[in-house]
């Protein structure tokens, strides 16, 4: 992702933020296509089966390289599972809430407790 800095005109000004925390405010973000989400945006949904069990929280956002990973706050148990389509059945990011499928979450879950 490429974002442009007020004040910031070249790459010898640019490396002086290496390694530095750079904010944006929330309402400067640009909008998403259907079916992208910022990690933020994410973390703290609820996360619930599709027959309506409630299954935790989700904690953290991590990244391999791979793809994203939910780190699911299940209880005293933590959950990881991959971001995949046949997965995830719906993400309602306005109401904090993530739906999963669940023969299919509990297929590629991995529990770290």
């Amino acid at each position: 992702i490429y974002m442009l800095v007020d004040g910031i005109t070249n790459r010898n000004q640019a490396e002086e933020l290496r390694d530095e925390i750079v904010q944006v405010e929330p309402n400067s973000l640009p909008k998403l296509k259907e079916g992208q989400y910022y990690i933020s945006d994410l973390e703290n949904c609820l996360v619930f089966f599709e027959d309506g069990e409630k299954l935790g929280k989700v904690k953290k956002i991590l990244n391999f390289g791979a793809s994203d990973i939910f780190n699911i706050q299940c209880g005293s148990e933590e959950v990881l599972c991959p971001f995949l389509d046949n997965v995830f059945k719906e993400i309602d990011v306005s109401q904090k809430r993530i739906v999963v499928f669940k023969q299919r979450f509990l297929e590629v879950t991995q529990s770290e407790d």
